[in-house]
């Protein structure tokens, strides 16, 4: 990591270690049998897996939304040039789901 990566993890209060993959090795530890290590890595990638899915999923609808509004506005101008209609927009700032 980049000495400008880490200066922006620390402003943004993320901890950079906490961005490094961690590899199945990372999760032995002493007293802990191979059954263990293997149950708690699983766990870890099936968790960054999900995390993923999940904001993936939040950028294509707010994306989609986007469109949709674009589409919309599109066609009203189309049909009503003179029209005084007041838009209102998607602000991916204020969405609860970001």
């Amino acid at each position: 990591m980049t000495e400008e990566a880490i200066e922006a993890c620390l402003r943004l209060r993320i901890d950079p270690k906490s961005l490094r993959l961690k590899t199945f090795e990372d999760f032995k530890e002493p007293g802990v049998n191979q059954t263990v290590q293997q149950v708690r890595y699983n766990h870890y990638t099936d968790k960054r897996r999900c995390k993923s899915f999940w904001d993936n999923l939040k950028k294509t609808i707010i994306g989609n939304l986007m469109a949709l509004e674009e589409a919309f506005k599109s066609k009203l101008a189309q049909m009503a040039p003179q029209s005084s209609t007041t838009f209102y927009t998607l602000n991916p700032a204020q969405s609860p789901l970001l």
